[in-house]
């Protein structure tokens, strides 16, 4: 219930969306794929690309893949920002998940 909660709140208010998950975890719940993927996307497309950052890597850690979506606009936001060698990380490391190959 938390993690459709987080959803819903990522795309309007992603700052809600984030405390929510900070709070999820410092209660030691784990927040979902889709709730991870979710916040990525609201933090690339609300100009908060170290922080889109920062959960692409915790998602990563879990071992859940990403999304072409989340992905896609955590790449473009870090090439606004100017972070061209995380941006080229984060394309690599998509390249390499099996789900995301074209096929």
């Amino acid at each position: 219930m938390v993690n459709s909660l987080v959803r819903a709140l990522a795309g309007p208010y992603p700052d809600r969306a984030l405390r929510i998950m900070a709070l999820m975890r410092n209660r030691r719940m784990e927040p979902s794929r889709g709730t991870y993927l979710a916040l990525v996307t609201a933090c690339a497309t609300g100009g908060k690309s170290a922080q889109g950052l920062s959960l692409y890597k915790q998602l990563r850690a879990r071992g859940h893949e990403p999304s072409r979506e989340a992905g896609s606009a955590l790449i473009g936001s870090l090439c606004e920002a100017g972070d061209l060698d995380a941006a080229e990380e984060v394309y690599s490391d998509m390249l390499a998940c099996a789900s995301l190959v074209c096929v």
